[in-house]
């Protein structure tokens, strides 16, 4: 019984630990990004930037997402900056 139950914990702090890499910090919805261009040259900007670990973006969805480094932040004016430096204006900043 006791072998279960430490199982049944390592498990569960597994799946703690994979669900927390899969979810981005920080999605961020977005108009006017129109085409793969816009989407490649998003990417290629935050991937400068040193507090973030990964960004993805949907051109289908109009979302970027993005992932930060442990213990690093980034403020919704910096998001936005880039966003709008890229000729594309931000929905919506949610943080999770």
């Amino acid at each position: 019984m006791k072998k279960i139950v430490l199982i049944l914990v390592l498990l569960t702090c597994f799946a703690s630990s994979v669900n927390a890499e899969t979810h981005p910090s920080i999605e961020v919805k977005v108009n006017g990004m129109v085409c793969d261009f816009c989407a490649q040259g998003l990417k290629k900007t935050f991937g400068k930037i040193d507090v973030i670990q990964k960004v993805d973006v949907s051109l289908e969805k109009g979302v970027v997402s993005i992932w930060l480094k442990k213990g690093e932040s980034i403020s919704d004016k910096d998001i936005n900056k880039a966003i709008i430096d890229n000729g594309i204006s931000v929905v919506s900043v949610e943080r999770s």
